[in-house]
């Protein structure tokens, strides 16, 4: 029976600085010992309070991938891409919850992404 050892945030590795409308890829790897294992991962993100959540399909950092990714058992590299749809700085993570650990929980370390606002105004065309 295997477990997991850690899990490892490989993507972003510094701020990939995306503006409004943008994406940006999170990746992970996990660190499994003693044979396949029954995993969950979890892409997390968190604005500053420590109230760190799941990224979903809708909010300031969302994905269209799922997540959490269930019943993973090896030690293969996961990659979600990442929308980012509101300016600000947050953090993103990941979690694993090992079920052949009694539900253990690995964290990584995270990575600080600054949203940049997309410029916005008036414009003015000239028609000559």
């Amino acid at each position: 029976m295997g477990k997991v050892n850690s899990v490892a945030l490989t993507k972003p590795t510094s701020d990939p600085t995306p503006a409004e409308g943008n994406t940006f890829d999170v990746a992970g790897q996990v660190s499994v010992g003693g044979g396949p294992t029954d995993y969950d991962m979890h892409w997390q993100w968190d604005q500053g309070s420590a109230s760190w959540t799941d990224i979903s399909s809708s909010g300031a950092l969302s994905t269209a991938d799922t997540n959490p990714q269930n019943n993973l058992s090896d030690a293969s590299a996961y990659t979600i891409a990442v929308a980012a749809n509101s300016a600000g700085t947050y953090s993103v993570r990941i979690r694993t919850v090992d079920h052949r650990d009694g539900d253990a929980e690995d964290l990584s370390s995270s990575q600080t992404v600054t949203v940049s606002a997309v410029g916005g105004g008036r414009r003015i065309f000239v028609i000559s």
